[in-house]
């Protein structure tokens, strides 16, 4: 029974930890901000490409370089970091 226990609390503790996918952003002229309710990208193009960060989901850029998306839900947080992932895909080698 201590171990059902156990396993129950460690559950409850990955609960609250979430999902987090960090991203990094390689490219002349390439950086990422967040403003309010949306993340603002310069990734090469004319414009800046605006997302609008969903509700769940928290997106920082502690750096220009770097986007960090969190959330409760890894299948959610999954998808948003996918599709900034998909603005830019990366070159391959």
């Amino acid at each position: 029974m201590g171990d059902l226990a156990h396993s129950r609390r460690q559950s409850g503790h990955r609960r609250h930890q979430g999902f987090e996918s960090k991203l990094d952003i390689t490219g002349v002229g390439y950086r990422a901000t967040v403003q309010g309710k949306n993340l603002q990208i310069a990734l090469g193009y004319s414009h800046d490409v605006i997302y609008p960060i969903p509700d769940g989901i928290a997106i920082v850029a502690p750096k220009p370089t770097e986007i960090v998306v969190t959330g409760i839900d890894k299948q959610e947080g999954g998808q948003v970091a996918a599709e900034i992932r998909a603005f830019r895909p990366a070159r391959a080698i």
